[in-house]
């Protein structure tokens, strides 16, 4: 029908079906659709799983639920943020029971504003609709510009795991905000036909990515907490004092993850069935949500190891932190933080396409600016493009406020959540107002009773939400950290109060409108349950509408006369199923159950953490056998699935497959040949016939056949376990480790060390051969390591008691000076001797004071570099400082001056000088402060040198100097504690193990980096004299004395007299840091409750045997995914055998016969005995029985269907 005008004279634009088509050639959803107004311009091409997987990815589930931990954390604690997420879970039920009635009786694009249209009050319609309307595609344009920033930032963190360096700016993030903006949106634009196929992957693909994160974090993660911190801690770091609004703010992030779940409503003209499909959808994906959520975040709770250290790493993104600190290694963290990655894809897709649709729907009724222009469908795209390019290009302007202000683009996006919730209310609060008479009765009506009690649930909920939601986060408030939902909401109103006049008219007079006015109480088009049609959809019938929905006339719309009917058809139909049990029930026992089992036996032997001590050759070659087997297996289940499939698809679309595709199953025991067959590519490639059959067959068999080829390897990776250490299981078969008590006599981990601190060197040790190394023999130690090369200081170093009198180990950095570490004595000493068995390790761990878990131990790190000069005229001594002290600059090095006048020793010094080479004193300087060096402290030393090295052409000669001179040295000390995993080899109690965080050779000399930070060590001049007063040195003389004497002994000038006293000090130092806080031992407990404020040793055993666990190899948890992925494509194949008309019927089809029958006579019957000559092959083919024998023949008969 044309554009009419009314009495107002506004123009009305309709876009209803003309009522002169015949209501015969339309089926059930276009006459729907046409009874609501609006002809059918989009193709129904989504399927009822990927309708579920759209509705999976447009409210996230638990992909978004982990993004705000440090905001839900400190929202009440992990508790809260679990009773929260069952909290909002059962909330968004009755949300989604309220959406899920209006979408089975009103299934259009435009969603809400199209049901509020429809039981408003007539006068109302109009501005009702247009507010509605307005608030819809806002929620949804502020909705998706959310998943696009939150997909760039996760970007950027992947980036960042592996660029330490990178700090992230706003620009960048920008950058790829935009970019992934235009790549999902072109998706949408121009991948219309492959959506349907990509929410069918991303609906198994969350659930497998689900599981092996899962299953990872809980494997991997070092400690769990215990659940009393897990469900009963309360933490409050929002600034709220009333706990209750605390746990409000705390909200916001799973109802985020929950939201959107009117997305799948907004594709209602694109999917059969609409009316019962998309609460079916609404349904499920609850389902799914709660169960991944739920799971996800107790996973997630329990395995934190250091909550104040989420925010420290440079990738902006808490979870990241958290993935590294349960994998240990950031290539784990990496790896599960791109599942999340690839999981949003189809979400941020998902919502694009969405905000497209409503867009479009919105314009379709004329109440967009220039709407003629946005509601047009292109023609060969069959997807409203205009609209989506405005929607694509709103996002980007979005994106530029971004880059202007984080905290304004934050406060924009955060109102996302409440705009939504508006939209929904609107026409839930209507429908309860008007006492739901107006209400459509669709196949999901919730009836008079249990209606009104879930709308008023849902309509307080939504309330509730607003209002809080539009609270602070946190208190006290200030510009950054405002909430501005309320301001963003108001202007948004007043915006689209301004905009009404123009608009609204047009909008209440359009024909869609008048329509839903006129069919309220109109009988449903449609029959069946809402679950009936994940049957149908799957059971092969064609979701185009030919076969799943019948062609109506108006006589067979369904009336309650006849729904008994409809249900005893229903009825009867399961009935029918009974027969048929027996041969399914044995078809799965012998093809598809003993794969199954055995992967899920296997998979309970990793989650029992079996371990197994001293296998024979014998059982491991059988469990290489039993991984042929397992193998062989998975592959004849896939290749009986794809059988069955190619069979149904060949009965149900009416087109004929290409005979290359027959010998394809047969192929996939040799599924490396197939990749390179013309079997699989030349009817892919080609030109003619149905591309669409060919390709969708072709991609199935190629992804079996991938399948198969990837089972070989990852049946023996799960099935043969690993060998390497475990924990001991008979002790702690969960991590838990030992605790034993202990005290110190001063802070554990002192960082402004005085005279107090000086640690008491005559302690007795708990073993008896060990004394304290004297001076000359770790002077001696130094200088033999020095002659014969230098140590490195590894990333695991590996050391002797017996050298140094500790685990130490040092090296000379590529830049100049010493690096050394070891562990607390209390660690290397204590534990190793006395409460480890033989064959086993020990890894220790402290409980500080006032905490009340175990963490990391840390050890002291030292870097020295000492560096020579001589006293110039003027009593200046110049030095040369090196990295990474001060940063070098195009080869130079900087210089520092110390006067005489400034430190008089200088002088004091030369006036005790003689002819006789040695060393004649050392002193204290304090130069930090006055030249702002990132050093602890500093030593100087001075000594005679009378006599010099010439070199010539031939020789070097040692000559005299005349007069002798003084050498002064300078020695520069920095300091700091580092975290290191400390294990103890208990058959040698001499020897430690320290693993650092760092990579070697990069890290350790970035001392400085650390300075000023609370792991930085500030050393006084009176600590240094205390720890250089060891009773253990020869005739009293202090350890810097004796050290001189034996490093200067030497009177020649070279660099090796600075490298014996850098290499000293960074011992020296170490060892003395080590010593701060004795441990004294004390008694075993099984719990630290009592002990809160004592300093606890705990340590776990590990021995060496062979076990299943997760964490065994990196391997492991991606072999268990594409297991487990043909796990879920048996679990999906059963109902289909039940519920499939063709599929039940002969789920054994096998034979070449039957193929070739069916490949060149597509239409013929079920029993394949009755057929037609078909396009392809001029005669009837058919198969005849050659009764008892078990045998068949192909008849090839003439036009009359007589054997020829």
């Amino acid at each position: 029908m044309d554009n009419t005008k009314d009495d107002g004279g506004a123009i009305s634009p309709k876009r209803s079906m003309d009522i002169s088509v015949p209501k015969a050639e339309m089926n059930a959803d276009e006459l729907r659709l046409a009874q609501m107004g609006h002809t059918q311009e989009l193709n129904r091409h989504f399927s009822t799983l990927s309708l579920i997987g759209l509705a999976s990815t447009t409210t996230i589930s638990w992909t978004g639920l982990g993004l705000g931990l440090i905001t839900e954390i400190g929202a009440g604690g992990p508790g809260a943020v679990i009773y929260g997420f069952i909290l909002v879970t059962i909330l968004q039920c009755f949300l989604g029971a309220s959406l899920a009635e209006f979408v089975s009786s009103y299934p259009t694009e435009g969603g809400m504003y199209h049901w509020i249209a429809a039981v408003a009050p007539r006068r109302t319609t109009g501005i009702l609709s247009f507010l509605t309307g307005w608030f819809s595609v806002l929620g949804w344009i502020f909705t998706t510009a959310s998943t696009n920033i939150i997909y760039a930032q996760i970007l950027m963190a992947l980036i960042a795991l592996y660029t330490p360096d990178l700090e992230i700016k706003a620009w960048q993030t920008f950058i790829v905000y935009e970019g992934l903006n235009l790549l999902t949106a072109g998706v949408v634009m121009f991948g219309n036909k492959i959506i349907p196929a990509l929410n069918r992957f991303s609906l198994f693909y969350l659930q497998i990515g689900w599981l092996v994160v899962l299953i990872t974090v809980v494997a991997c993660a070092p400690t769990h907490r215990d659940p009393e911190f897990v469900f009963r801690t309360w933490i409050n770091k929002t600034g709220w004092e009333n706990n209750a609004i605390c746990f409000i703010t705390g909200l916001v992030n799973p109802l985020y993850s929950l939201g959107g779940l009117d997305g799948v409503t907004h594709i209602t003209e694109e999917m059969p069935n609409p009316s019962r499909n998309a609460p079916l959808a609404i349904a499920i994906t609850l389902v799914i949500a709660f169960c991944t959520g739920i799971t996800y975040l107790i996973s997630l709770m329990f395995s934190i190891q250091d909550f104040d250290q989420l925010t420290s790493g440079n990738t902006g993104m808490p979870l990241a932190e958290l993935f590294r600190q349960v994998t240990q290694r950031t290539g784990g963290a990496f790896g599960l933080l791109f599942i999340l990655f690839i999981a949003l894809g189809p979400c941020v897709i998902s919502s694009q396409l969405s905000t497209g649709r409503v867009f479009w729907a919105f314009s379709r009724d004329g109440a967009m600016p220039f709407s003629k222009v946005w509601s047009k469908v292109h023609s060969s795209l069959k997807m409203p493009f205009n609209a989506q390019l405005a929607v694509t290009a709103v996002i980007a302007a979005l994106g530029c406020l971004y880059l202007g202000s984080s905290t304004a683009f934050n406060s924009l996006l955060g109102t996302a959540v409440t705009i939504n919730n508006i939209s929904y209310m609107f026409p839930i609060l209507t429908n309860l107002i008007t006492g739901r008479k107006n209400m459509h009765k669709g196949v999901f009506h919730m009836g008079p009773t249990i209606g009104p009690i879930v709308n008023a649930v849902t309509v307080c909920w939504l309330t509730f939400a607003i209002i809080f939601f539009s609270f602070p986060y946190v208190m006290p408030v200030e510009a950054a950290n405002m909430n501005y939902t309320s301001v963003v909401v108001g202007g948004l109103a007043i915006l689209i109060a301004s905009h009404y006049s123009n608009e609204w008219k047009m909008m209440s007079d359009s024909e869609a409108i008048e329509l839903q006015n006129s069919q309220r109480s109109a009988p449903s088009t449609e029959k069946g349950s809402v679950w009936q049609p994940l049957v149908e959809s799957e059971s092969g019938h064609d979701i185009s509408g030919r076969s799943s929905v019948r062609h109506l006339e108006p006589s067979h719309v369904e009336t309650p006369e006849n729904e008994d009917h409809s249900k005893g058809k229903g009825y009867r139909r399961i009935l029918s199923l009974i027969p048929r049990i027996p041969p399914l029930v044995g078809h799965l026992a012998l093809v598809h159950i003993p794969p199954v089992a055995i992967t899920l036996a296997v998979l309970s032997l990793y989650i029992a953490n079996v371990r197994w001590s001293n296998p024979t050759n014998n059982a491991l070659n059988a469990l290489q056998f039993a991984a042929k087997v397992h193998e062989a297996l998975i592959i004849v289940s896939i290749g009986n699935i794809l059988l069955g499939r190619i069979n149904h698809h060949l009965l149900n679309k009416g087109d004929s497959l290409p005979l290359g595709f027959l010998p394809s199953p047969l192929l996939l025991n040799s599924p490396f040949l197939y990749l390179i067959s013309s079997e699989l590519w030349a009817p892919i490639l080609s030109s003619r016939g149905q591309h669409r059959t060919r390709k969708a067959t072709g991609a199935m068999i190629l992804l079996s056949a991938i399948l198969c080829i990837a089972a070989s390897p990852l049946s023996a990776i799960t099935m043969i376990p690993r060998q390497g250490w475990r924990l001991v299981p008979e002790f702690r078969p969960f991590g838990i480790p030992d605790w034993m008590t202990t005290y110190t006599t001063g802070t554990l981990y002192n960082t402004d060390l005085d005279a107090e601190a000086v640690p008491d060197h005559n302690v007795t040790r708990d073993s008896e051969w060990y004394t304290k190394p004297s001076q000359r023999s770790v002077l001696e130690t130094a200088i033999r390591r020095l002659s014969s090369g230098y140590r490195p200081l590894t990333n695991v170093t590996y050391s002797n008691f017996g050298a140094t009198g500790r685990p130490m180990s040092y090296r000379t950095l590529s830049s100049g000076g010493t690096v050394a570490t070891c562990p607390p004595s209390a660690v290397a000493l204590q534990l190793a001797s006395t409460y480890a068995r033989s064959g086993e390790i020990l890894k220790a761990g402290n409980k500080e004071a006032g905490t009340t878990t175990l963490s990391k131990w840390k050890q002291p790190l030292v870097v020295t570099q000492c560096t020579q000069t001589r006293l110039q005229d003027g009593g200046i001594a110049e030095f040369r400082l090196n990295s990474p002290y001060w940063e070098q600059s195009q080869g130079h090095y900087q210089s520092m001056e110390i006067r005489s006048s400034q430190h008089p020793w200088l002088l004091d010094v030369a006036k005790n000088m003689s002819n006789s080479s040695g060393p004649l004193g050392y002193s204290f300087l304090n130069i930090k402060g006055a030249n702002e060096l990132p050093i602890s402290t500093d030593i100087m030393f001075a000594s005679v040198i009378n006599e010099t090295t010439l070199v010539n052409e031939t020789e070097l000669r040692v000559v005299p100097l005349q007069p002798p001179e003084i050498c002064f040295t300078l020695c520069l000390i920095s300091a700091r504690w580092t975290e290191a995993d400390i294990w103890i080899e208990p058959e040698r109690s001499s020897d430690a193990l320290s693993h650092f965080d760092f990579t070697n050779g990069k890290n350790e000399g970035n001392i400085t980096d650390y300075f000023g930070t609370r792991d930085f060590i500030n050393i006084q001049e009176d600590w240094m004299t205390g720890i250089g007063s060891v009773p253990t040195t020869s005739a009293n003389r202090s350890s810097y004395e004796e050290a001189m004497d034996f490093c200067m002994i030497s009177r020649k000038k070279s660099d090796s007299d600075s490298n014996c006293l850098e290499t000293f000090l960074a011992m020296h130092v170490t060892d003395a840091i080590a010593e701060l806080g004795e441990f004294q031992k004390g008694e075993f407990i099984t719990s630290v409750r009592d002990y809160e404020e004592a300093n606890v040793i705990g340590y776990t055993r590990y021995v060496y045997i062979y076990s299943y666990g997760f964490g065994t190899s990196i391997g492991i948890p991606i072999a268990f995914s594409v297991l487990l992925f043909h796990v879920l494509v048996v679990l999906v194949y059963i109902p289909l055998l039940f519920f499939s008309e063709h599929l039940r019927s002969r789920p054994g089809w096998s034979s070449l016969g039957d193929l070739l029958v069916l490949t060149l006579n597509s239409d013929v019957e079920e029993d394949l005995t009755k057929g037609k000559a078909s396009e392809r092959w001029t005669k009837p083919v058919v198969v005849r029985d050659l009764g008892h024998t078990g045998r068949k023949d192909i008849v090839v008969g003439d036009v009359r269907n007589n054997m020829d």
